[in-house]
């Protein structure tokens, strides 16, 4: 509903609620701020992002997008939902390949929680990188496996 643009710095700003659609990729949350030259977007509160076919990101904010370091920065309670599972964690940095724009690895910290149907792993940090698929889990990894407590639809039983 409303943009603010200060010329001398070249930024764009609005403390309502922005959207940001590119090809596959939707980013929504409350107060944003552009700053096209430094190829920098940064959504203030109540973030959500949902990439094709089927994931979303949440987390309460803020996330800054840096397009020179094709980064992406996840604060507070981020989430992922996916297909092939869901993952917790208090800070999620992806970075994207900057020639095909595919993620190339996610790094997680704090309180880390990676639910995949009746598996679930803990740790302080992990890291996925998405040319191997594999997920390192770093400090006091815990991963327990529950095969009688999963909803049939691979959600954990409450």
């Amino acid at each position: 509903p409303s943009l603010d643009w200060d010329a001398e710095r070249q930024v764009a700003s609005t403390t309502e609620r922005a959207v940001v659609e590119r090809e596959g990729l939707t980013v929504q949350g409350h107060g944003a701020t552009a700053a096209p030259q430094m190829n920098a977007v940064r959504f203030q509160r109540d973030v959500q992002v949902d990439l094709q076919p089927a994931t979303t990101i949440t987390c309460d904010g803020p996330l800054v997008v840096d397009y020179a370091r094709h980064r992406a920065r996840f604060w507070r309670q981020v989430h992922v939902r996916d297909p092939r599972g869901d993952i917790w964690a208090d800070r999620m940095d992806v970075r994207m390949d900057p020639k095909t724009r595919r993620l190339t690895q996610v790094q997680c910290w704090g309180h880390v929680v990676i639910q995949r149907a009746s598996q679930r792993a803990r740790a302080h940090r992990a890291t996925y990188d998405a040319s191997t698929e594999k997920i390192q889990l770093i400090g006091h990894p815990v991963i327990t496996f529950y095969p009688d407590q999963v909803e049939p639809d691979g959600r954990p039983t409450p």
